[in-house]
């Protein structure tokens, strides 16, 4: 440190001694971690030693969840923490009297919708994952996927029988016929637990 003097003076430096102390941040899902700092909240990443503090000192953390997704939990040190949602959709917790080396895990998941399938009549629904074709079971919830997804499901009448109409949440939908036999639609957007039925009108001897 460098400084100038306009006259003789007498100055004496006083130095201290700090000792620091290093967390390791993990961040899992979709979300975001904040360290309150000098009366400012500032982004924490999700790597080694990734927040640096003097003993003694005392830790506070914002987690905040993207949207369409929910905050789990907090872990410090491998112990769960006392965590405060917040007005601003944020999860506040502390790391009080910093003692040494730590490790903070801020987890969040995808809020999820189930949709509750009924099959009527002789045939199958199968939906869309991933780029392929999955048999859908008939029961309640035994669908789960994302809030904000679409999702696209085929009817599929057996042999001699022929497909009725889908009805998805107590409203018939549209289908469009496809060159395998199958009748596509989908559910867009979903926000809340769903119904989808199918039907199926068998063969008339």
């Amino acid at each position: 440190y460098t400084f100038a003097m306009d006259k003789e003076t007498a100055v004496a430096a006083a130095f201290a001694e700090y000792t620091m102390f290093y967390f390791d941040v993990n961040i899992e899902g979709p979300g975001t971690l904040s360290m309150l700092e000098n009366g400012k909240w500032e982004g924490v990443a999700s790597m080694e030693d990734s927040i640096e503090v003097t003993k003694d000192s005392t830790l506070t953390l914002k987690a905040f969840p993207a949207e369409g997704a929910a905050f789990d939990s907090a872990v410090v040190d491998g112990q769960p923490a006392d965590v405060t949602e917040t007005e601003d959709g944020g999860y506040l917790f502390e790391v009080p009297s910093v003692q040494a080396d730590g490790s903070i895990e801020v987890v969040f998941t995808e809020k999820m919708a189930d949709i509750s399938v009924d099959i009527e009549g002789p045939g199958g629904l199968f939906m869309l994952e991933n780029g392929k074709w999955f048999g859908v079971a008939e029961g309640e919830g035994s669908i789960s996927v994302a809030v904000g997804s679409t999702v696209t499901l085929r009817a599929y009448p057996e042999e001699g029988a022929s497909f009725l109409l889908a009805v998805v949440n107590g409203q018939p939908v549209n289908v469009t016929e496809t060159g395998d036999g199958g009748y596509e639609f989908k559910i867009e957007d979903i926000q809340v637990d769903s119904t989808v039925e199918a039907a199926f009108l068998g063969a008339i001897d």
